[in-house]
């Protein structure tokens, strides 16, 4: 009986629905180097409340943290730790908002990464790390 391998689960949680398509672009070309057979799974939602709905589930493995944020990066940051303090939080942002990104970090974000050209090997450099 062959068994099959769990997937990494990453939570993006991002008001900027938009974005979404670009992020499903990313996963697919990283999950194509990918030398592992753990395949990649996606779970997008568009506000903390679901997000954190999400967390409670379980399985969650890493979770990308969009700017902007209704009620802010630092208490969704809190939030989060409360329910799953062991998971990675990347902070997700423009470029012309790295200055919330940094801020992100010194409220407990794990890492950060700037949307562009260099975000996919970022990403799956951090990936890797799971």
């Amino acid at each position: 009986m062959k068994s099959e391998k769990a997937s990494v689960k990453i939570l993006l949680i991002d008001g900027q629905t938009k974005d979404f398509p670009a992020f499903l672009q990313m996963m697919a070309t990283i999950e194509a180097k990918r030398t592992t057979d753990r395949p990649l799974e996606l779970i997008y939602t568009d506000t903390l409340t679901s997000g954190l709905k999400q967390l409670l589930k379980g399985g969650i493995n890493l979770v990308l943290l969009g700017h902007p944020l209704p009620m802010g990066e630092e208490e969704a940051i809190v939030k989060i730790h409360e329910i799953a303090p062991h998971i990675p939080i990347i902070a997700v942002a423009a470029n012309k908002h790295k200055k919330l990104a940094l801020e992100a970090l010194k409220n407990g974000a794990h890492g950060y990464l700037l949307k562009g050209r260099d975000s996919i090997e970022e990403l799956g450099r951090l990936i890797a790390q799971i």
